[in-house]
């Protein structure tokens, strides 16, 4: 049986589509610290829009660190206090996600928290940035690439 040079070319092409945005994901996700219980860390801090200036109500707001999830949605100011669960080093690469996406990475030292009371520390982290189109980028290249697919198809038929 003889293959259509054309379907092989469209195969390779689906096929590396779908590495790169996956890819994309897995790279975006971060690397996976361990990080065992001792003291109590949380998070705290305004998200506000730069466009207006003004907090952004009920943003969903995670802050990440290997496997430990800080999780918050901000009140009708843009203010949001995480929960406090047990870590043993309070120093690591985390990433502050809204709404799931991405928006800031920081690399935060022991000493860059704050003692609130006894074992329990916390760290003030405020962004303010643009909501109104969440990552065109991320929906546009994929949808392209559907429509190209689909028409290159449709064009041989």
């Amino acid at each position: 049986m003889e293959r259509r040079p054309d379907k092989v070319i469209v195969s390779i092409f689906l096929v590396l589509s779908i590495s790169t945005v996956c890819m994309s994901l897995v790279l975006a996700n971060g690397g996976d610290d361990d990080i065992e219980g001792a003291g109590s860390v949380g998070f705290y801090g305004y998200i506000t829009s730069t466009s207006g200036g003004s907090g952004v109500e009920d943003a969903k707001v995670e802050i990440k660190r290997g496997g430990i999830v800080w999780k918050d949605t901000t009140d009708d100011n843009g203010y949001y206090e995480t929960k406090y669960p047990q870590v043993s080093d309070m120093s690591g690469n985390y990433q502050l996600f809204i709404n799931d996406e991405l928006c800031e990475q920081k690399s935060i030292k022991s000493s860059d928290f704050t003692n609130e009371f006894d074992s329990t520390y916390a760290y003030g982290w405020d962004y303010a940035g643009d909501y109104e189109i969440p990552e065109f980028s991320t929906i546009a290249i994929p949808v392209a690439i559907v429509f190209g697919i689909v028409f290159f198809i449709r064009r041989k038929k």
